[in-house]
């Protein structure tokens, strides 16, 4: 169960100061460690401490159809152009 929750904005700027400020909440919800993706930790790193572990949750899509993405998108983008 997680101790806490960090919830960034998309495309949010990991500088020194977010980082510091994640550490020490992980921190005060008692928590051992950290998880989050590697997209995120890619900016989070490099103003990282080492105070606190961190763990990369490994994400995978698993399509439930045999359809492929390129073909959901491009059916998207032609409903959108009919409803214009």
């Amino acid at each position: 169960r997680p101790a806490v929750a960090i919830r960034c904005g998309d495309h949010a700027p990991y500088g020194p100061q977010l980082g510091g400020r994640i550490a020490q909440a992980v921190r005060n919800a008692g928590a051992g460690f950290l998880v989050t993706t590697a997209k995120d930790w890619v900016k989070l790193e490099k103003s990282w401490d080492g105070a606190v572990q961190v763990v990369l949750a490994e994400l995978t899509i698993h399509w439930g159809q045999d359809r492929a993405l390129p073909d959901l998108v491009g059916e998207r983008l032609v409903a959108e152009e009919a409803g214009s």
